[in-house]
Formats: structure tokens, C-alpha cells, sequence
């Protein structure tokens, strides 16, 4: 199951597409991107539901996709916000079982 949202950025218009995969996980959750460019200063922050800052990272630029391990996480719906330098780009949730 993925979860997906197109992104405009302020860059010529250029756009930027975050991808996290899979929901539910119980274990490892993966952001994948297809702009390289974009992705430049993209950092994710992992949110539970009473917005408490859990985890925090960079996002890889070159790989196009980046790995995190959830599984010290409890079973419940977590928010992922997508952030590049001071402009959030993106909110993407998944569920931890």
C-alpha cells in the first residue's frame, strides 16, 4: 500500500513526487523521490498522533529512496512531514502495526 502526493516546488515550477511505502509496516518504512535536484535539503520528521517529535533525518538525494526503521515504534498511525530547507513540502502518514 503507498501512500503518494505530488509536490509543486518554488523552483521554476519543477515538481517533486514523495512516495512512502509500505502502510502498514511493522518494521522498516521507505521515502522514495524522483527529483534529485529538489530533494537537495529534504529532511522527514516522524510525528505521533499528539504531534510529539519521535524521529528526525535526512533524506537521501542521489539514492532516491531512504529507510527508516520503525520498529521501536508502538502500533498506532504516525505522521511523516517532508520538509526542504524552511518549506514543508509534504505530510505522509503510514501505520505501525
Amino acid at each position: 500500500n503507498r501512500h503518494k502526493k505530488a509536490v509543486v516546488s518554488l523552483k521554476d515550477g519543477e515538481t517533486i513526487d514523495f512516495t512512502l511505502y509500505p502502510s502498514p509496516s511493522s518494521g522498516l518504512i521507505t521515502i522514495e523521490h524522483n527529483n534529485s535536484t529538489l530533494a537537495e535539503n529534504a529532511e522527514f520528521q516522524i510525528f505521533d498522533l499528539h504531534g510529539r517529535l519521535l524521529s528526525s533525518g535526512n533524506i537521501a538525494q542521489d539514492a532516491k529512496t531512504t529507510t527508516i526503521d520503525v520498529a521501536s515504534l508502538s502500533s498506532a498511525l504516525y505522521y511523516v512531514r517532508i520538509t526542504n530547507g524552511p518549506e514543508i513540502v509534504d505530510t505522509l502518514s503510514f501505520v505501525r502495526l
